[in-house]
């Protein structure tokens, strides 16, 4: 929650916990009841960001009011390029560690404030160029990293920004998926791009679920 959203303003999530701790105040917080609720508070969020509906409930409401309103997940909203809202990137690393703790013990949440696009918009060193027709701003071929390292590594192909992580410790671990299949992706864009955000969305994001 916090680095998806650093600054002062707009800190909605830190009310829920406030919320919880109130609520809990007379008796022993129990662990898993804490996580498991923001758990679903991120769970809320995420669905908002994605949600269609016309009249979706404000942030405020989502915490304080009961809720039985049904959001229905429009996936195209993934696909927005480097407009996509940081707190999906890194809520989708959450999904992911949780699935796998041992294999991505390395990794921490960090300030990764850019969206990089994994094949590049301008590639260098006479590869081809993808337009978006192709799927260039699509959710498959996006992930967070930092600042810095996008400047550095913008123009370059997939094999090449591996390269500059030699001990594979990533920026994010949507990046660490990706990069498992670098090579393919440098030579087949296309494919891998679709591929990707095919296994992403149906393995952790369930677009079939509408309930906040």
């Amino acid at each position: 929650f916090h680095i998806s959203n650093p600054s002062q303003n707009y800190k909605y999530w830190l009310s829920g916990v406030l919320k919880f701790l109130f609520e809990n105040y007379n008796a022993t917080i129990d662990e898993n009841n804490y996580l498991n609720y923001l758990e679903n508070l991120a769970e809320k969020f995420f669905k908002r960001l994605l949600s269609k509906n016309k009249d979706k409930l404000e942030y405020d409401e989502l915490i304080f009011l009961p809720c039985s309103f049904s959001y229905v997940i429009d996936i195209t909203m993934l696909h927005k390029g480097t407009s996509v809202e940081h707190f999906i990137f890194n809520y989708l690393d959450y999904l992911i560690w949780k699935q796998d703790k041992n294999k991505y013990s390395y990794f921490s949440f960090s300030f990764s404030n850019s969206v990089e696009h994994f094949y590049p918009q301008k590639p260098i060193d006479g590869h081809s160029k993808l337009d978006k027709e192709d799927g260039l701003d699509n959710f498959g071929n996006l992930c967070l990293i930092s600042l810095s390292k996008n400047a550095k590594l913008n123009n370059h192909p997939p094999i090449s920004k591996k390269a500059y992580y030699p001990n594979e410790q990533y920026d994010s671990l949507k990046q660490h998926i990706m990069m498992e299949r670098a090579d393919e992706w440098t030579k087949n864009p296309k494919e891998e791009i679709l591929n990707h955000q095919e296994e992403i969305i149906h393995k952790y994001f369930n677009p079939n679920s509408t309930t906040p």
